[in-house]
């Protein structure tokens, strides 16, 4: 089986960085826009989805470090749903687990120098322990994002 995710898109606010025991967790929001013609009127129309992100350990470095609201990124991960109790409810929430980032230029409405345009290698991680950190985190804070 297959859980895989590739987008592109920009995001919708600067990333929510904390520190843990485990080290550094960043979590953010990624539009990504699909344009298509509308065959009843034959006008461009646009569809945007968000998609809530997850970064750990060096990836939470470089959001906390380099990203900021409107930031171009390429992202490739998996899909994880995290489930919670709040005043008696379950409660979940699915996000994207990264483990591959690459930034696109600059942040819309920012001029782009020379050394940001190359971003390097994606970065990967397949380190499980920052996810159990995180969710652990999470459940004594009683919260989820």
């Amino acid at each position: 089986m297959v859980n895989r995710v590739t987008l592109t898109g920009h995001l919708g606010a600067n990333p929510d960085v904390k520190d843990l025991s485990a080290g550094v967790v960043a979590n953010c929001r990624l539009a990504s826009t699909d344009y298509y013609k509308d065959r009843a009127t034959g006008t461009m129309k646009e569809a945007t989805e968000w998609h809530r992100l997850v970064f750990f350990g060096r990836h939470a470095e470089i959001a906390r470090d380099f990203l900021v609201k409107g930031s171009r990124i390429y992202i490739d991960g998996r899909l994880r749903t995290r489930r919670w109790s709040s005043n008696g409810q379950d409660r979940y929430t699915t996000e994207i687990v990264v483990e591959s980032l690459e930034m696109i230029g600059a942040p819309r409405g920012h001029a782009v120098s020379e050394v940001e345009t190359d971003a390097g290698p994606p970065l990967s991680s397949d380190d499980d322990d920052w996810v159990r950190a995180y969710d652990d985190a999470a459940v004594s804070q009683g919260t989820a994002k």
